[in-house]
């Protein structure tokens, strides 16, 4: 079950939606609020006490655009008038009020994103950013799991299943940003990117391609320590699984 004292934790800010002009309040985590415990192998974060990515997405209940929180404002006018023909013109009004945002709620939220990002022809960068925000979700949807609840396994295979079609989407289009965009993307600079598409690809069997990445990763003198550490863990990881496909 999840945290519901987390909404202790929460705070509420203010926006004004760019499409339609309305004013909302959307869900935020106080800062200082969240405690990192560790961060998976694609970069991940996994928190002890609430779970900050749930609170990413900044969604317009009168018109139904949703954004991740850095992009929220930004649009052009041509965005805007995709947003109004192709999202609000077919959005069911929100008027429910959350004291924290669950699972099912959030992952609504984020995927309501993802289609605002497509309408309005967004970068590679932001789709793939969303997408593996999205597969994040579901993997901490599938740990908060208790192995007491009804169709346990069914559950756990169905949401292990949809994070895993959702990082191959973050892994096409962040490969598509890392050549078509300049860098920071997404805030992270060329040997974060590399090693975030390494996981990737490690966690969709493509293990010669995530070796590849990891090589860049080695050689980039613009690479951290830290990174270059967690590059060495995941090229461990690589080579059992090599060794698990060859036997």
């Amino acid at each position: 079950m999840e945290n519901r004292e987390e909404k202790n934790l929460l705070l509420d800010r203010s926006y004004t939606c760019p499409v339609c002009e309305t004013m909302f309040k959307s869900k935020s985590v106080k800062t200082g609020a969240a405690k990192l415990i560790d961060t998976a192998i694609d970069l991940r974060p996994i928190y002890h006490n609430v779970d900050v990515t749930k609170y990413d997405v900044v969604l317009c209940p009168q018109c139904g655009y949703a954004a991740l929180t850095k992009y929220f404002q930004n649009l052009s006018q041509a965005q805007i008038m995709f947003l109004k023909n192709k999202v609000a013109a077919n959005f069911k009004k929100r008027t429910m009020v959350y004291d924290y945002y669950d699972y099912d709620v959030t992952l609504e939220r984020f995927k309501l994103a993802l289609l605002s990002a497509m309408v309005k022809n967004a970068e590679p960068s932001e789709l793939g950013f969303i997408s593996l925000k999205i597969s994040w979700l579901l993997q901490n949807r599938k740990d908060a799991l208790e192995a007491s609840e009804k169709d346990y396994d069914t559950l756990a295979n169905d949401y292990e299943r949809e994070a895993s079609a959702y990082s191959k989407k973050a892994l096409e289009y962040f490969m598509q940003a890392r050549m078509e965009e300049e860098y920071p993307i997404c805030g992270m600079d060329m040997p974060t990117l590399d090693y975030l598409l390494a996981a990737l690809c490690t966690m969709d069997n493509q293990l010669d391609k995530a070796m590849r990445m990891l090589s860049l990763v080695s050689s980039n003198r613009e690479a951290s320590d830290r990174l270059k550490n967690k590059a060495y863990d995941l090229k461990t990881i690589i080579s059992e699984k090599q060794k698990l496909v060859s036997m």
